[in-house]
């Protein structure tokens, strides 16, 4: 499922909404962005509740 987003002004970035819409992001969500050799993962950030 690739999908293409464009660095906007001050590094801002839309993410594709087939992508928000298969993960299930909502506004106001956090992502984690992890640099893994030659590809950035992104992951939804879960709070610890403990």
């Amino acid at each position: 499922m690739p999908a293409v987003a464009k660095i906007l002004s001050r590094g801002r970035m839309t993410i594709p909404k087939e992508i928000r819409k298969y993960l299930g992001l909502k506004a106001g969500e956090k992502l984690v962005f992890i640099k893994s050799q030659n590809e950035l993962v992104i992951r939804r950030k879960y709070d610890s509740k403990t």
